[in-house]
């Protein structure tokens, strides 16, 4: 009680008991002797112990509620936000069937019979060459969208918040976020690392989710509450490369986190190998495993590894993340458009030039090749969709980048696939096009051009895709096998060369140099030696100005 209701009560039951006595033996007779004083001072100093008792015993109370209160109002805006996630994913996923045109499924179905008996009948080729074209044109897009609804709803992450801290300065953000909740800890830091670029934010609750879920279970389990340990340590991510010729793996500087209520930390591994190429949706048992799910969710965005041990020493839990994730992640893995059914708005082809460029390489094409038009304008169009309003440095829509990369492959290359490729030779790189949606747009010739000029890799079955160092994209360039690659990555370098000016200055210094070493020898070895000798002439302009700078 609140000490004025203490005084009330003290009061009526002092009141109460002179009436009892009085009435049940007589009158009140007070006798100030020593004894009746020691028990005077003696009630009155252990009743105003048990006022002091009770009222911080309400305090206590009126602590534990006010916490619980503000548990409960985090977990229902996580709620809150669960549901509206919730909410926009059945969005997206009626956006994407109606793109899919999932309604035109039936009229598939009956195209695909009609081909079939036409075919029993005996018909002519170009019926049946018609109805193929047909239910081709039909199921294509059905297929490449649903394809693509599948990859994002494995638990795809946009990492919207990367930055880069020092690591004390991401450590004392742990500390402060771990006393804000109550968690006391003991952090071990075992790293000659100074900074770490990742989504702040996420990892944050990464590490906030696994200090709830071992305190959940240790109160569960035991009266008393455990420590917890907190390990930084550094290690090394692997990720195997399929695209460089031989066994490879890419090998990058990372941190292990590790959270555990053993007083050690698990032996330390040199490398951990990533688990981006493992793609699976996971349903939770019980609602306890959210917590959990959700860090593997975040550390995978984070092309990491993840594992939880749980021994009789005390539950760990293992998260191994890059130092600076944008070494294997690519910025533009993070745009709006990754998410399935988002809107993306169409690049603008109205920029001034846009339409006179465009037309003009049709007419090249026309005129220097014997490629099907049809399927260069369905590249361009395809084009202007998925890298939709990302501009370049100078202010143009990106998409007139590979359209003038193509053009200027005409100059050393006709072949119908290397001008595709051309065109699409930055998609599988900035945009969520995959190679094998490449493949069954157009055919696996393109999907092998694409491949080898993009500085990803890309895996079936998963939208992750890491991205390369220029040592392994030379490396790459060099165990190439078809030529009409090279044509395109010479082009592509053609064209940055021309437009070198919009980047800084360390970029055009790295970039000339790069032209020098590789691309002038690579021009000559192609016999085209008057792109060699604009490139040469190019890298030493932007060589000589900097010196003079």
């Amino acid at each position: 009680v609140d000490w004025l209701s203490f005084v009330m009560l003290t009061t009526i039951g002092i009141a109460l008991g002179s009436l009892f006595y009085t009435l049940a033996i007589g009158p009140i007779q007070l006798q100030l002797d020593f004894s009746t004083g020691y028990l005077l001072v003696y009630q009155g100093i252990f009743a105003t112990l048990i006022g002091l008792l009770f009222a911080r015993r309400k305090q206590k109370s009126f602590d534990t509620l006010s916490t619980q209160r503000a548990q409960l109002f985090q977990d229902h805006q996580a709620s809150r936000k669960e549901l509206l996630s919730a909410t926009e994913a059945q969005m997206r996923f009626t956006s994407v069937l109606k793109k899919a045109g999932i309604e035109k499924l039936e009229s598939a179905a009956h195209l695909s019979k009609q081909l079939l008996a036409l075919s029993k009948q005996g018909g002519s080729i170009k019926e049946v060459e018609k109805l193929a074209q047909q239910l081709t044109a039909q199921l294509t897009p059905m297929a490449l969208n649903m394809d693509k609804f599948v990859h994002r709803t494995t638990g795809v992450l946009l990492l919207e918040n990367v930055q880069q801290l020092l690591l004390d300065e991401f450590l004392q953000k742990i500390r402060q976020a771990l006393q804000d909740k109550g968690y006391s800890a003991k952090i071990v830091v075992h790293t000659q690392e100074r900074a770490l670029q990742c989504d702040v934010e996420k990892m944050q609750q990464v590490i906030l989710n696994s200090f709830s879920f071992i305190r959940s279970v240790s109160a569960t389990e035991t009266e008393e509450e455990e420590s917890v340990l907190l390990g930084v340590e550094e290690t090394q991510l692997g990720y195997p490369l399929k695209i460089v010729e031989g066994e490879h793996t890419k090998q990058i500087a990372a941190l292990r986190l590790t959270i555990t209520s053993s007083p050690t930390l698990p032996v330390l591994n040199k490398v951990y190998m990533s688990q981006v190429n493992e793609e699976m949706l996971v349903i939770p048992e019980e609602t306890g495993d959210l917590p959990l799910l959700a860090n593997e969710r975040i550390v995978k965005a984070h092309y990491g590894y993840t594992s939880t041990i749980n021994e009789e020493e005390g539950i760990t839990m293992v998260y191994v993340i890059p130092v600076d994730v944008r070494e294997v992640r690519s910025k533009d893995m993070d745009t709006p458009q990754m998410l399935g059914g988002t809107e993306w708005p169409r690049a603008d082809d109205t920029y001034p030039g846009a339409q006179e460029q465009e037309q003009a390489f049709l007419a090249a094409v026309k005129d220097k090749s014997k490629a099907d038009l049809s399927l260069v304008e369905h590249a361009i169009d395809l084009l202007k969709d998925y890298h939709g309003p990302v501009l370049r440095k100078s202010g143009e829509p990106f998409y007139l980048h590979p359209l003038a990369v193509a053009q200027i492959v005409l100059d050393y290359n006709q072949d119908e696939a290397t001008i595709l490729g051309a065109l699409l030779h930055d998609a599988v790189e900035d945009t969520p096009l995959t190679l094998e949606q490449i493949a069954l747009l157009f055919n696996d010739e393109v999907r092998t051009i694409v491949n080898g000029v993009t500085h990803m890799e890309s895996n079936k079955g998963t939208i992750y895709k890491v991205l390369l160092s220029h040592p392994e994209n030379i490396h790459k360039l060099l165990d190439v096998e078809d030529t009409r690659v090279l044509y395109v990555k010479l082009a592509d370098r053609m064209h940055n060369m021309r437009t070198i000016h919009v980047k800084g200055a360390e970029s055009q210094r790295r970039t000339a140099e790069e032209t020098l070493l590789f691309f002038v020898p690579l021009a000559r070895s192609l016999f085209l030696y008057e792109a060699a000798e604009e490139l040469r002439a190019r890298s030493f302009s932007v060589l000589n100005g900097m010196q003079g700078v």
